[in-house]
């Protein structure tokens, strides 16, 4: 259990610099009827293990969705799958027909795109269209030295990976975002930034995260992965009030797929407590750091009961 738990505090690396990110809206995208839909798909692993199917979704401009299901049920394969409908443009033959003036931003939680052997400059610039002066001030801005501009991607941490995403995000201007787990590298100030940058008017955005309150922050609608379909149900709390009985037998079809076997040797309740746990003791910590005057007394009471039950939970006491 202990070793878990260092795991995945050990996956959280702090950015305090900001979010990074900082797009306008464009009205005339906003009168659009539809940025994508989802019609009759079946969504499968890439050896073709079926996962769930869709029978009709419908996402609008200004929509922010929030895609929840236990781990290994297949968020990560629907992304996969709506991105690779996307490159292929098969228009209205398709099952997955997006917008033609769609330019979409992709975070992906495992953030691999930088493992070419790149410096922070080279990578910026083979993923925007802006000019050298334009991409050093933005690297400048968010942290980056010009000085250390060659220095290779693949020795950043998850949050300067995170930060540099973001940054092409701010450069891009896509019109709609997708974002698998965006606050697994980021600390509460970061967090706190992000979702601020989130929840402006018109942004289009389709997220996965486990953090309850990111999702019920920023999310304007919510479709979950449940019993072999992906259903809209109207906030988070029907599912969040299930994963207490997620550790017992499920009648989802399970992702196996290699990334998410890891996931998938951790009952799902107890996983979800894990990354709660992490979460509070977070919260709390980083509350104590501010000067008093701006702590929140009643609030470090609430988390520190939640801690005490969190842990009975798990039997760390």
């Amino acid at each position: 259990m202990e070793k878990r738990i260092d795991h995945l505090e050990a996956e959280v690396t702090f950015v305090t610099e900001g979010s990074g990110l900082s797009l306008s809206v464009d009205a005339e995208w906003l009168q659009v009827k539809q940025v994508f839909i989802l019609d009759h798909v079946d969504v499968s692993t890439p050896d073709n293990r079926h996962l769930f199917d869709v029978d009709e979704l419908v996402f609008r401009p200004g929509d922010r969705v929030a895609l929840l299901g236990l781990n290994g049920s297949g968020k990560s394969s629907l992304i996969r799958t709506m991105l690779e409908a996307q490159r292929r443009d098969t228009g209205n033959q398709s099952n997955i027909r997006f917008n033609p003036n769609v330019r979409i931003g992709y975070f992906d939680q495992e953030l691999t795109a930088f493992e070419a052997n790149e410096g922070t400059y080279a990578w910026v610039r083979a993923r925007v269209e802006r000019s050298e002066e334009t991409i050093k001030r933005a690297l400048i801005h968010l942290g980056f030295p010009w000085i250390e501009r060659d220095r290779s991607v693949r020795v950043l941490s998850g949050g300067e990976r995170a930060r540099l995403t973001l940054l092409t995000f701010q450069l891009n201007q896509p019109n709609l975002l997708i974002m698998d787990e965006p606050t697994n590298h980021i600390d509460l100030q970061g967090k706190e930034e992000l979702e601020a940058d989130l929840v402006q008017p018109g942004l289009s955005l389709l997220f996965t995260s486990h953090d309850r309150r990111f999702i019920e922050t920023v999310a304007t609608r919510f479709w979950w992965i449940h019993r072999g379909k992906l259903i809209e149900i109207s906030d988070a709390d029907q599912y969040f009030s299930s994963l207490d009985d997620s550790a017992g037998p499920q009648t989802l079809q399970r992702d196996t797929s290699p990334w998410v076997a890891a996931a998938e040797s951790r009952p799902a309740g107890e996983d979800a407590a894990l990354e709660r746990l992490i979460e509070v003791e977070r919260l709390l910590a980083e509350d104590h750091k501010r000067p008093a005057r701006f702590q929140k007394p009643e609030r470090q009471k609430v988390w520190a009961e939640e801690l005490k039950q969190l842990r009975l939970k798990l039997g760390l006491d």
